[in-house]
């Protein structure tokens, strides 16, 4: 479908995690139309020297591609505080015992967890009309979340209330089109954020260690680029790295909250 009005809000998302991955997380880049655009000409602007896609999972050590992770998030903070854009992240754990269900159908657990991102953004943008692109994933039954998100009201009922509410608009989701992440910057943008709260959520603890030890010695350099013996050691400290860069960043401009289990809750 195409033609949206130019009242209509786009988004952009894409998930981190296996089945098998105690933390999962859904990230959603949203705005309008015109502010995406520009978004995503800058974040093209950001490849090269190799580098042809930004994906969380490949940015291990790789000097290019932590740089062009780096300046992926200094965009998306920039539009962020200049209210062009929001990202959403919502994140779970499949020890909780809300998800810790014998048997449990992972893709329906995502698509509830589509729904409940997208109302929250569509509430927070105040805005009922969307359309939706996310990256390619085939057992996502997308027909029915958008069905359920069309159903929904944009603004919550009140209950007790003295006098009967007026009418309330519906979301309306004219369009969803699944988009390749390879070809997509908006979608790269979502993985990244993505799987930044993943790790955030698994390694917290390690970060905080590693944040204490780095503020006890001078660094000539943000990011560590050295080889290190272990080789996975080497891909969490760069990572490191590049979550202090961002919550850096973030904590200047109060856009997010870092909590005492050390990582981000809202962007």
């Amino acid at each position: 479908m195409t033609g949206l009005a130019n009242d209509f809000f786009h988004s952009y998302s894409d998930e981190s995690g296996f089945p098998a991955d105690r933390f999962q997380a859904l990230a959603v880049v949203s705005g309008k139309p015109a502010d995406l655009s520009i978004l995503r000409s800058c974040l093209k602007g950001k490849l090269g020297n190799g580098v042809k896609e930004v994906k969380c999972e490949e940015v291990r050590g790789h000097r290019p591609k932590t740089e062009a992770a780096v300046g992926y998030l200094e965009l998306a903070i920039t539009y962020a505080v200049l209210r062009k854009i929001r990202i959403d992240v919502l994140a779970w754990d499949t020890h909780d015992q809300r998800h810790a269900i014998h048997g449990r159908d992972d893709v329906a657990n995502l698509e509830r967890m589509y729904y409940k991102d997208m109302i929250h953004i569509a509430r927070r943008w105040n805005n009922p009309k969307w359309a939706l692109f996310p990256d390619e994933n085939s057992a996502i039954n997308w027909l029915e979340i958008i069905g359920y998100l069309n159903n929904t009201r944009l603004q919550k009922p009140r209950f007790m209330s003295l006098f009967q509410d007026g009418p309330s608009q519906f979301i309306e989701f004219q369009e969803i089109s699944q988009r390749c992440s390879s070809s997509e910057p908006l979608v790269q943008l979502a993985d990244l954020f993505a799987g930044m709260t993943a790790f955030c959520r698994l390694k917290g603890g390690n970060y905080a260690n590693w944040e204490r030890q780095e503020k006890n010695k001078q660094q000539p350099s943000l990011f560590e680029f050295e080889e290190a013996e272990d080789e996975s050691s080497r891909a969490d400290r760069v990572r490191y790295g590049i979550v202090r860069f961002f919550r850096e960043k973030c904590t200047h401009h109060s856009l997010v909250s870092w909590l005492r289990n050390r990582y981000t809750t809202e962007f």
